[in-house]
């Protein structure tokens, strides 16, 4: 058989280097799609394993919160990656599309309600769970919109499928788009941003911390 093709790979671009996505809220997405009259519908499907052996309780967890603004839904999809027991990520992924609602109905951009958000759960954990983390990645879907926010190792993608020739033709990938970077202190970028603020990375690690 004929070797198939590679998919192409694309990194989808930060929101701070794209102003009109950076200053983007709710009630400008609202008017967009209003005046567009665009429809959007968000289907979920979740799935988790645990590698052979369970030397532990499963520490994952997913988010799917449907919230309403105005005349649109918007959804918060997100997965959980725990360590140290399920606490802290059973904690965020029933805390965290809470704050990002919040932040977003009180008129922040995207971007600020998840720096927001993200703050404000980390304060709330700390009172609640002193060992326990979590890696979280989220995303916000609002009409053709798909905001990803990540702390950690947890990784989105964005897969473009092809329109099938015909009822049983099958569907093919035109493209993967990587929506999120893997947040670590190994990371070149954030072992600058370490380190500019006074911070020591040690064989990948801060404190201990990946």
């Amino acid at each position: 058989a004929k070797p198939r093709a590679p998919v192409p790979e694309v990194e989808a671009p930060l929101v701070a280097d794209q102003r009109a996505a950076a200053s983007k809220g709710l009630p400008e997405v609202e008017k967009e799609l209003a005046d567009a009259r665009l429809l959007c519908a968000v289907d979920v499907a979740t799935h988790t394993a645990m590698n052979w052996g369970a030397r532990h309780d499963n520490e994952d967890r997913v988010m799917t919160v449907k919230h309403t603004f105005g005349a649109i839904n918007f959804h918060t999809i997100g997965v959980l990656d725990g360590h140290d027991t399920g606490a802290a990520s059973d904690f965020v992924s029933r805390q965290l599309p809470g704050y990002v609602e919040r932040h977003l109905r009180a008129g922040l951009p995207v971007e600020q309600a998840y720096l927001r958000a993200m703050s404000d759960v980390e304060d709330a954990l700390k009172k609640v769970c002193a060992t326990a983390g979590t890696c979280v990645c989220s995303c916000t879907v609002a009409g053709p919109y798909i905001w990803c926010a990540n702390l950690g190792d947890c990784r989105c993608a964005l897969v473009f499928l092809e329109v099938p020739e015909s009822a049983g033709s099958p569907t093919r990938v035109s493209c993967v788009q990587w929506m999120s970077r893997d947040h670590k202190a190994s990371a070149p970028e954030e072992r600058r941003r370490i380190m500019n603020l006074g911070g020591v990375v040690t064989n990948g690690r801060i404190e201990g911390l990946e």
